[in-house]
Order: structure tokens, then C-alpha cells, then sequence
């Protein structure tokens, strides 16, 4: 019966020493709060967090609440509990002193490396915003964390995402040291890679292939891709070069008619070219592309030609390949962050293209009511008259008509109204408006004329 307490009492420690579910709590003036919700209602919200070093509770009240995002708390060195010992569970003899069994010596905090993650993972543009990348900054910087580890997988996007990202990086280089982690590194992605302090290239990753087009490779202009393409190349290259790395390699991986050429020097480094070797020079070297290609580079070849290191499993190894013996994930706040920024991106853009196909349907609604009404007035009706009146089957067509286009009317001004709080929300998306308020406004009251005149006449005797 002890031996099982025993092991129960090893299942609670294990499980207080493991990540623990948490949230992080933005205020609206701007402080930020980290911990496990213990308690919530409607109007408040009790978290377990630190202050200043000093484990509290704070109660705090929604409306000061600006956001609360779920993150993974990574737990303290020692257990949040202290066990007591009880009659079932009674105290075990100490060690001898030298025996190498007593309690291991408690890790300094100071020794203590921590990381935030930050996952390159889908479509630059799409999954991949700079917006997350920023927030994620933001928090290391808050929680004093200086190494920033990219986990890279990604097979490109759209470049202006990417410069973004690598701009951010740049103006914000003094505050962190940033590691790629590469799996697979295509086109946009090089962007990010480039931009870090140390590349690690996992088993099978592979980078490169970074040609942009202005439309597509076909139907794109070629003159114009290829001034796009030196420009990049050239940006590329230098913020390549800032960071220690290759800017031959780099410039390789964006132009197309860049050939690289290498030789092996004698003490093992590798020496790169773009001049194609003549005459004697040509057996020394080797050819890493060719004019008609953009260079790709497996892990292999990346790490062979010192681009970067080899890295076994994942960022959590990335510790011992540093020399980092206490080498620990903040928590999850850099993936929250990237998943959030492109939901909200996601549903932006179908907003906008909800946006784009309802305008002009809604615009084609109006003209066809606008023309039903038309045909509706009263004035375009045949009547029969006695003495210059209306025969009663006469009156009565006539406010028949009426009374339809009227209706018709109400309806054109009701898709005005909707038109209008359309193109607003077309605006606040940053999309070209087809009309203006004043233009719509216009219409409306031009229509208000049209159904006052109607209503005015409805009961008239003859014509």
C-alpha cells in the first residue's frame, strides 16, 4: 500500500513540474499579466501570476481588460507544492553526504536561457504576417528573453510580407539574437533565414528558390521581374552580409542568370564566384548553378558549404548545439500570436472579397428596381376617360401603379442605404469605394422627390 502511495506521490510532482495551461492578460493601459485564471465571472477575472518576483493573485476587472490570449505556462524549477509527510507516506532516511543521492543543488535562475518561438509555418502573406512576428517581439522584449528561435517551414509567399518581417528584425537587432531553425526554406522564406544571427538546417530541409515575378513566370514582364529581382537580390544580399552569412549564396537564390561557382581552398573553406572559371581555373572549381537556374541548397549541401549547422531534431536540441545546458521555451506566446494575427488576416480578406462581390450585386439590385419603378409610374399607363375624368377601372389602375412604384421606389432607397454602409466598410478595408456619400446621397434624395411627387398625385381625378 506505501509503495503505491509513493508512486502516486511521483505522478503529482511530475505532473506539477510539467507546462501547465495559462493566459496572458493585456490591459488597456497597456500592462501585461501572466498566470493561470483561478477564478472568473462576467464582470472579473482572479489569476495566480508574479509580480516583481512575488507570487500573487490579482483580481481584475473586464472592461480594464483589453485582450486574453491562451498560452502554455512553462513551470518554475521547483514544484509549486511542497509535500508534507504523513503516516502513509512517512520520511525517508538522508543520504550520506557522499553518497551522490541527496537532493540535486537548485539551478540559479540566472543560468537559466530562455527562448520564444516564433513558427515560419504556411504562406508569407497568408500564415505568416508581420503583424505576429511584431507582437511576438514585443512579448520577449517585455518578459527580458533575447534569443528568438524562427522555426522555419514555408514554401514562400509574398515578398512584401517577408521584407516586412526581415525590416522588423533589422530594427530591432540590438534586443535579440535570432536563430533559424530550418526545414524547408523556399523563395520568401530565405527573407527571414538570412536575416538571423545562426541558421540550423534539420535532416532533409531544403532553402533557396527565391525569383519573384510580377505576375506569374509566363505572363509576368520580363524586364520588369528582372529590375524587381536585383533590387530584391541586392537587399538581400546585403542584409545577408550584416548578418555574417554569404551574400554571393544569397544573391544566387534570387537571380536567375547568377551562376556560383566553387573551389575548395586548403584549409577546407570553400571560395564562391560568379565569374565562370577560364583556362586553367576551370578543373578547381565546380559548378553550384548554373545562368539558367536560381540555387536551391538541401541541409547537406547548406551546412557543407557553411551556410549554417546541422541541427538533429528540433529547436529544443537547438540548446546543446549553442552550448546552452539550461536552454528553456518561455511558452507558446509566439505561436498564440502568429495563429491569431492570421486568422484575423483570413478573415479580413474574406470580408473584403465578401465586400467586393456584394457591391457591384447589390449596385445591378438597384438599377434593376430603379428600372422597375420607371416602368411602374403612372404617367406610363393607358387609361380610359368620360368627360376628362378617369373610369373608375381607370382610377383604380392608376393608384394600382402607384402604390407599386412607390414601392419600388422604397426599395431603391432602402439598397441605397445598404450600398452606402457597403462602401464605408469597403473603405475601412482599404478598398476603392465605386461611389461617393455625397453621389449616393444625391440619388436618395432624387428618389424622395420622385415618391412625394407619386404620392401627391395618387388620387387625382383625370389626367
Amino acid at each position: 500500500m506505501k509503495r503505491w502511495i509513493v508512486s502516486a506521490a511521483l505522478i503529482v510532482l511530475c505532473i506539477c513540474c510539467s507546462a501547465r495551461a495559462g493566459v496572458v492578460v493585456t490591459m488597456h493601459d497597456g500592462r501585461v499579466f501572466e498566470g493561470r485564471i483561478i477564478k472568473e465571472s462576467n464582470a472579473r477575472i482572479t489569476i495566480e501570476t508574479t509580480v516583481s518576483n512575488i507570487a500573487t493573485q490579482l483580481t481584475l476587472r473586464r472592461v480594464h481588460i483589453a485582450s486574453i490570449e491562451e498560452i502554455e505556462l512553462v513551470a518554475d524549477d521547483a514544484p509549486d507544492t511542497v509535500m508534507e509527510a504523513t503516516e502513509e507516506l512517512p520520511a525517508l532516511a538522508p543520504a550520506p553526504a557522499d553518497s551522490g543521492l541527496g537532493r540535486p543543488a537548485p539551478i540559479n535562475a540566472a543560468d537559466i536561457t530562455r527562448y520564444l518561438l516564433i513558427p515560419i509555418h504556411g504562406q508569407y502573406g497568408v500564415d505568416v504576417l508581420p503583424d505576429g512576428v511584431s507582437q511576438s517581439l514585443d512579448y520577449a522584449a517585455r518578459r527580458g528573453v533575447e534569443h528568438i528561435v524562427f522555426d522555419v517551414d514555408s514554401p514562400g509567399g509574398y515578398i512584401w510580407a517577408a521584407e516586412e518581417i526581415a525590416d522588423e528584425m533589422h530594427r530591432r537587432a540590438g534586443e535579440f539574437t535570432y536563430h533559424a531553425v530550418v526545414r524547408n526554406a523556399v523563395s520568401a522564406a530565405i527573407w527571414t533565414v538570412f536575416s538571423c544571427d545562426q541558421i540550423h538546417f534539420l535532416p532533409g530541409a531544403t532553402m533557396g528558390a527565391a525569383v519573384a515575378y510580377s505576375r506569374n513566370r509566363t505572363t509576368g514582364n520580363a524586364q520588369v521581374d528582372a529590375k524587381f529581382n536585383s533590387a530584391l537580390a541586392a537587399r538581400l544580399a546585403s542584409r545577408a552580409e550584416e548578418k555574417g552569412h554569404n551574400p554571393v549564396l544569397a544573391r544566387a537564390m534570387v537571380l536567375v542568370d547568377s551562376g556560383v561557382y566553387v573551389r575548395q581552398n586548403q584549409d577546407g573553406t570553400y571560395h564562391f564566384t560568379t565569374d565562370r572559371p577560364r583556362g586553367a581555373d576551370t578543373s578547381e572549381y565546380e559548378t553550384l548553378v548554373n545562368e539558367r537556374a536560381v540555387l536551391t541548397l538541401t541541409a547537406p549541401e547548406a551546412v557543407r558549404y557553411g551556410v549554417g549547422r546541422e541541427l538533429r531534431t528540433g529547436p529544443e536540441d537547438l540548446g546543446r548545439a549553442l552550448g546552452i545546458d539550461e536552454w528553456r521555451l518561455v511558452n507558446n506566446y509566439g505561436a498564440a500570436a502568429m495563429r491569431r494575427t492570421a486568422q484575423a488576416h483570413r478573415a479580413e480578406i474574406e470580408r473584403r472579397e465578401d465586400v467586393l462581390e456584394r457591391i457591384p450585386q447589390l449596385i445591378e439590385l438597384i438599377n434593376r428596381t430603379i428600372a422597375e419603378a420607371q416602368a411602374l409610374d403612372p404617367n406610363n399607363g393607358r387609361y380610359s376617360t368620360r368627360g376628362g375624368n378617369f373610369t373608375p377601372d381607370s382610377r383604380r389602375e392608376w393608384q394600382r401603379r402607384t402604390d407599386e412604384s412607390i414601392g419600388a421606389w422604397r426599395r431603391v432607397q432602402d439598397g441605397l442605404r445598404r450600398l452606402e454602409r457597403l462602401e464605408r466598410e469597403a473603405e475601412r478595408l482599404n478598398l476603392q469605394r465605386p461611389h461617393d456619400t455625397v453621389t449616393l446621397r444625391s440619388i436618395a434624395y432624387q428618389t424622395e422627390d420622385i415618391i412625394n411627387r407619386l404620392a401627391q398625385n395618387r388620387n387625382r381625378t383625370g389626367r
